[in-house]
């Protein structure tokens, strides 16, 4: 499940190149590398998070070519 993007700018302002997800209790960020096609790196923020509970994040392009991803949960 998808639970927040950043999207691009300009002719690719539809594509989301950075989606937060939730799988069975993981919480990761996947970048895309390219507009199209598979290549994406996949980072790890969280685990052990119950579905429905709530927790923390935070997804920042930093516009100079940088990334900023955090996020906690508190059981």
């Amino acid at each position: 499940m998808i639970i927040g993007q950043i999207h691009g700018a300009g002719a690719i302002i539809s594509v989301p190149f950075v989606m937060l997800h939730y799988t069975a209790g993981d919480v990761y960020v996947v970048v895309k590398q390219q507009q199209s096609g598979d290549a994406a790196t996949k980072l790890p923020l969280l685990s052990g998070v119950p579905l429905g509970a709530p927790f923390d994040f935070s997804l920042r392009d930093n516009g100079n070519g940088s990334l900023t991803f955090t996020a906690s949960y508190q059981q």
